[in-house]
């Protein structure tokens, strides 16, 4: 064999033994992110639907980061098929997925626990756990609280909590007699208050402006955490706690009450929401 042909066959000796090019990793997308892409939330439940067909587990994550975005705002697409039967047969993932979703909306916890609990979801509020304390032991709560103290130590990672509840409250501005006489000829558009001075004249007032203010309930829970929390003193927002009993009994009268659980999740209500 001539020279060159033995240096032709050396080299696709070579080329064959050689390994194949590698190819480059795809970058995994972390499924957080990929809820993200989609136009809406809406859009985003609707794909994870697609997903259950295939992958039950990676489905549920999906749909889980769905909720996780601040328009996801729809509860009731989680409170019927097909979710329902997931919310039910695994309670704390239920829980977490109904408790975002109703921080998203605001936090109103009674309004929405109400078509939850309607729909057989094992999440309660407060108030109706500490009337039947050893019924409801180990379940699931969720309710509006401010944080009134953390505590923070080797082995010991606490927050006292104190629940809060919404309560409407009117801004007034003083008329006068003829003030009113002329509103009320015209059709006023606020809702008109009229009351007495200890003399007995009569006082108008006009409502301008009405808003929510938060105001603490008699019912405080003593919360545990494997981790220490990063949820400061003073913060407000959702707490889903798995309830573990009482501490103090029912004051009747006052409704006053204390109370221990093991903390299975924080939501921040959304900004610009009571």
């Amino acid at each position: 064999m001539h020279g060159w042909g033995r240096e032709r066959l050396e080299v696709e000796e070579a080329s064959l033994k050689a390994p194949p090019p590698k190819r480059k990793k795809r970058k995994a997308i972390k499924i957080a992110d990929h809820a993200k892409t989609y136009r809406t939330a809406v859009l985003c439940e609707q794909a994870s639907r697609n997903v259950l067909h295939h992958d039950e587990n990676k489905a549920m994550a999906f749909v889980a980061a769905c909720a996780a975005r601040p328009d996801f705002t729809q509860l009731e697409r989680v409170l019927a098929a097909p979710w329902l039967p997931y919310v039910k047969a695994r309670p704390r993932w239920g829980a977490k997925l109904i408790s975002q979703i109703i921080s998203n909306r605001g936090g109103q916890v009674a309004l929405d626990l109400a078509l939850a609990n309607e729909r057989g979801a094992q999440l309660f509020e407060l108030k109706t756990v500490v009337r039947s304390a050893k019924v409801f032991r180990g379940r699931y709560v969720l309710f509006r609280a401010k944080v009134s103290a953390v505590i923070d130590r080797p082995g010991a990672h606490q927050l006292e909590l104190a629940e809060t509840t919404l309560r409407a409250e009117n801004i007034t501005r003083r008329w006068t007699r003829s003030q009113a006489y002329k509103q009320r000829r015209r059709g006023s558009s606020g809702a008109p208050v009229v009351t007495r001075d200890p003399k007995g004249r009569t006082r108008y007032k006009i409502v301008v402006e009405s808003h929510n203010v938060s105001t603490e309930t008699q019912r405080r829970l003593t919360v545990t955490s494997k981790r220490a929390s990063k949820v400061k003193e003073g913060t407000e927002g959702l707490f889903l706690v798995r309830f573990e009993g009482l501490t103090s009994p029912v004051n009747p009268e006052t409704g006053a009450v204390t109370g221990r659980a093991a903390l299975a999740g924080f939501f921040a209500l959304q900004e610009g929401l009571p």
